[in-house]
């Protein structure tokens, strides 16, 4: 591109756009003036051809084209347009702003003649037959609005362009999905087998283009609008789709070859872009029915597998950690809901996660070096600690180191939050999978189950959970008639509804993983020497403590500490009538019963747990755990 165009030439230029020549567009095109003042002059000259009502009518009505034989001059109008933003890449905010108030004139004619740019294609007379139609029309068309929201529309929201724009830039990420399009439907099927290349120069600008709305207040709160406003299902079923039929380009072309194309912050053109698409996976949270369908079929999970892939092909990056952009993501507040922090995050460690973070951590000089940040928020392994407790994330994290090396294992030993985090999994692995020893009984949520039940240690009995609430589990149908009578016959209603609430979530703790959790804090307290034997105070297990060795944290809170949390609902998160009564029999029964409270995090879950043990000659019997989760934010307990 000729970066100067003389006075004297650029007139002519002018006056040929002002006649409506198609030559001198074409000529302006490949030689942009760079001048703030000249481009301002040859925009509006342009835009003064690109009006709303000169549009094909059924085309923006049904987003399909009147005629693809047809040639329409403000096709090649338009095409000058792109090459004007690429010229101007470099300007300020200033000279952006300077521009968007021409191209602010005729916002509406532009837009829509974009959205028909996009289903016609480029004439061949700019493209030569050298970009192949399908690809070009929706990659200029994303080009062009992406500059259009950048310049200046992403901030004018008394503009109706606006809505516009943000609603044409889903059009074109759906747009394969909309339906039997006439123009596309020959090509979809070659749309998943491009070179990186072309994947990088027709369908990034697509991708780049949905992620920039995400990213403006503004602008997402359209798209919400849009996706959780539309009722009609087929509209619904086209929007999950084209998220997964992006997602199958994506993957189709990382297997055809590598990328070579290193960014300035270390990672491949794939990687940035894999990046892009978790943004807007969590960007979208708001938007509950696509997020849901993106989550339980595995979304993320095909994402982290890709990055994964891609990052193993290159030398060890520079500069920020690939695993620091991407852990994070799946742990930020309040975007994480509890399914995702255990079957999204088992899935992300199956893909391929742990890898990331383990090349992260060799591509130290030192090996004794963290490349993470020392905040806990932007720490991949912290954050990965506090889900460990969780039976499937442990299983995950078990899986996904013995699949590594023990020559690369042994090498990261030398990185003390790697030791951390690899002694707290085989720490919980050993008391998941250790046989029920002789001294276990069924879990028994009856108070008085040593009084009531005529069993020591009950053989052959079946557990015997309510059937109405299902919240409950007993040893026998003694504890269950008692239990009934003392407590969950005001419970019962209330309880219900949460488990069905919570099983939504993906936040239900079965009746298996309390025995599990009731397992864990039984062998913490074996443990702790420390163990307070003030029943005013309470030693609690918290399993988000990411401290050295394998050695299970117990601190110690009184009841009037239990009371002062700042914020609600922890404040009374054991004021029910069921842990009075527990914290009651202990402060009576002193030498016999003590409590052992659970803390943890599950998602957007905060879980606080009081385990009863049954002291024994010496030994500490397991009777029950009792469990309440509470949503809508992370537990601040003191640490």
């Amino acid at each position: 591109m000729n970066m100067a165009i003389p006075s004297h030439r650029f007139e002519v230029l002018l006056q040929g756009i002002q006649r409506g020549s198609v030559a001198h567009c074409q000529q302006l095109a490949d030689n942009w003036p760079t001048d703030i003042s000249q481009s301002k002059r040859a925009l509006s000259a342009l835009l003064a051809h690109l009006t709303v009502d000169r549009v094909p009518e059924r085309s923006l009505r049904t987003r399909y084209p009147c005629s693809l034989k047809t040639t329409e001059p403000e096709l090649l109008i338009i095409q000058p347009i792109p090459e004007a933003f690429s010229a101007l890449e470099n300007c300020n905010k200033e000279q952006k702003a300077e521009i968007y108030s021409v191209l602010r004139e005729n916002l509406d004619g532009l837009i829509s003649w974009v959205l028909y740019f996009d289903i016609r294609g480029p004439p061949p007379l700019v493209t030569g037959g050298a970009i192949p139609d399908v690809y070009a029309g929706p990659s200029q068309a994303a080009y062009i609005l992406f500059h259009l929201l950048d310049y200046g529309l992403k901030d004018d929201i008394d503009n109706p362009s606006l809505a516009l724009a943000v609603e044409s830039a889903l059009d074109l990420w759906m747009s394969p999905c909309l339906g039997p399009h006439p123009w596309r439907a020959r090509h979809r099927n070659n749309l998943n087998r491009l070179s990186v290349d072309q994947y990088t120069r027709y369908l990034v600008p697509i991708v780049h283009l949905l992620w920039f709305c995400t990213t403006t207040d503004n602008c997402l709160e359209i798209l919400v609008e849009r996706m959780n406003g539309c009722h009609d299902r087929a509209w619904q079923r086209s929007l999950a789709e084209s998220f997964v039929f992006r997602w199958k380009q994506l993957e189709g072309t990382t297997s055809l070859g590598v990328d070579q194309s290193l960014r300035p912050r270390g990672i491949s053109q794939t990687s940035s872009t894999i990046l892009l698409f978790v943004s807007i996976f969590h960007a979208l949270h708001a938007a509950t029915g696509i997020h849901r369908t993106l989550t339980r079929v595995g979304f993320l999970g095909t994402m982290f597998k890709l990055l994964a892939q891609d990052v193993s092909r290159y030398a060890s990056p520079s500069g920020k950690s690939i695993s620091v952009e991407v852990i994070p993501k799946l742990f930020r507040k309040p975007v994480i809901t509890a399914y995702e922090a255990t079957y999204v995050v088992a899935r992300a460690l199956d893909a391929g996660v742990l890898i990331i973070i383990a090349r992260d951590i060799l591509s130290q000089v030192d090996p004794r070096a963290s490349p993470f940040p020392a905040e806990r928020s932007e720490n991949p392994l912290v954050l990965l600690h506090s889900t460990v407790y969780h039976p499937r994330v442990c299983r995950a994290l078990e899986n996904a180191l013995s699949v590594i090396p023990q020559n690369t294992l042994d090498l990261l030993s030398a990185n003390r939050e790697w030791t951390v985090l690899r002694l707290r999994v085989k720490m919980y692995a050993d008391v998941y999978q250790t046989q029920l020893g002789p001294l276990e009984i069924p879990l028994c949520d009856n108070l008085q189950h040593r009084n009531t039940c005529p069993f020591e240690n009950p053989k052959g009995v079946e557990g015997l959970q309510c059937a109405s609430c299902r919240t409950t589990m007993y040893c026998s149908r003694e504890c269950q008639r008692e239990d009934w009578a003392n407590f969950h016959r005001q419970e019962c209603a209330a309880n219900r509804k949460d488990r069905i609430a919570r099983e939504a979530d993906g936040a239900w703790i079965s009746h298996r993983m309390r025995t599990l959790l009731l397992r864990l804090v039984w062998v913490a307290l074996g443990r702790d020497s420390d163990h307070p034997s003030d029943p005013e105070k309470i030693a609690f297990l918290d399993t988000r403590f990411h401290g050295p060795g394998r050695d299970l944290k117990l601190i110690c809170l009184s009841t009037p500490e239990l009371r002062s949390f700042d914020a609600q609902p922890y404040s009374i998160g054991f004021d029910d009538k069921r842990s009075r009564a527990m914290r009651e029999e202990a402060l009576e029964t002193r030498s016999q019963f003590t409590l052992v409270g659970l803390i943890a995090n599950l998602g957007d879950y905060g879980i606080l747990g009081l385990a009863r043990f049954y002291r024994d000659r010496g030994h500490f019997l397991p009777l029950n755990l009792y469990i309440k989760a509470m949503k809508g934010a992370y537990l601040h307990l003191p640490v």
